[in-house]
């Protein structure tokens, strides 16, 4: 019995030191003409778009744009507030989207978030961290800035887009697979921080010339293949594995750099001498200009997007109050006029018969309204 009185005192204990789970609430937001948007309060998380169209502000409530929200939605522009830390996978994919304004305190974009949407630029804030699986592949992208906080580019990331140069901020350590493939990229800037380059990253490009900086260890199978317009590669010399046809098919490669041991370079190195070397750091050391300017011009690009998006919200928010104090107006002009607006009744008295004409008419004493 004293074990029983035990337990429930314990149980009945346990159910007092468990907080009251605070009470979840689904809110919609317009999105477009007649669309709308859920958002799961009080985690902010932003589901389940239907007949979304047109541009669009995100609300300041949501923190993630959860799994698939806006996906085959006809949204053709989207301004990301910086209440967002989170895009998921698939969240714009099959839009109409052809610009997007990403906030700054967005720490990741998932798989696929933006795929198969004709978005033609992005600026991918200093906040970003890590940019999923086919975060862009397979859109009409021609340029993009990468922020200086992206540790790693996934799988396909930008493959099949129209990008024709990038330049790698000097935050990443690795180039995921298939990262640009297909694309006619004709330059890059590779930073001294990476190490790996992936299976197939640069595939099917157009550059013509690639310098890999000394901090590359790794160059994985077919990550310059199929590359008819490049011609020369100068190679870390601290590599440590270099993949089976790294540069296969490429009939115009006829100079690689390379004073290390490694063998499976498709033609005879040429170990540069002391002048090309101070050439190559040179370069290295013009990545690096390359890539301060690229922060100030992604800083102010950010500004400029920010203050239009934020000009054409005021523009439409004023809009919407003139037309609502238009409607108003003319509410009260009809009441006003409904309210004066004069009536005919008719009185009789036995066989006596008035009319009585009035805003408010009333039949003369000892007459009655005629019905």
């Amino acid at each position: 019995m004293k074990r029983l009185l035990l337990s429930l005192v314990m149980v009945v204990g346990l159910l007092v030191a468990i907080p009251p789970i605070a009470n979840a609430e689904t809110r919609t937001f317009p999105c477009g003409d007649k669309g709308n948007y859920s958002v799961s309060m009080p985690d902010g998380v932003a589901f389940k778009a239907y007949r979304c169209s047109g541009s669009l502000t995100i609300d300041s409530n949501v923190k993630i744009i959860g799994y698939r929200a806006f996906a085959d939605q006809f949204l053709t522009s989207v301004n990301i507030p910086n209440s967002v830390t989170s895009i998921d996978d698939q969240a714009f994919s099959d839009t109409e989207l052809t610009s997007v304004t990403i906030g700054n305190s967005v720490t990741s974009i998932g798989n696929n978030a933006f795929a198969f949407a004709p978005i033609t630029s992005v600026i991918i804030p200093n906040s970003v961290i890590s940019i999923g699986r086919g975060a862009f592949a397979e859109t009409a992208l021609t340029s993009v800035i990468i922020g200086n906080s992206v540790t790693s580019i996934g799988i396909n990331s930008f493959a099949n887009t129209l990008i024709t140069s990038v330049t790698i901020p000097n935050s990443m350590t690795s180039i995921g697979e298939r990262a640009f493939e297909l694309t006619p990229l004709t330059s890059v800037t590779i930073p001294n921080s990476v190490t790996s380059i992936g299976e197939r990253a640069f595939a099917e490009t157009r550059l013509t010339s690639v310098i890999i900086p000394n901090s590359v260890t790794t160059i994985e199978s077919g990550a310059f293949a199929n590359i008819p317009t490049l011609t020369t590669v100068s190679l870390s010399e601290n590599l440590k594995f270099l993949g089976i046809n790294v540069f296969e098919e490429n009939r115009s490669l006829t100079r690689i750099e390379y004073c290390g041991k490694l063998t499976g370079v498709p033609i005879t190195p040429v170990c540069p001498s002391k002048a090309a070397a101070e050439v190559k750091a040179a370069a290295e050391v013009k990545a690096a200009a390359d890539k301060i300017i690229q922060d100030a011009k992604l800083e102010a690009a950010r500004i400029l997007v920010a203050a239009k998006a934020a000009a054409e919200l005021k523009a439409k928010q004023d809009a919407e109050a003139k037309a609502a104090a238009e409607l108003k107006a003319k509410q009260e002009v009809a009441a006003k006029a409904a309210a004066l607006k004069k009536s005919t009744i008719t009185c009789i008295k036995g066989k006596l018969t008035k009319k009585v004409t009035a805003v408010k008419p009333r039949c003369p004493v000892g007459y009655k309204v005629k019905k």
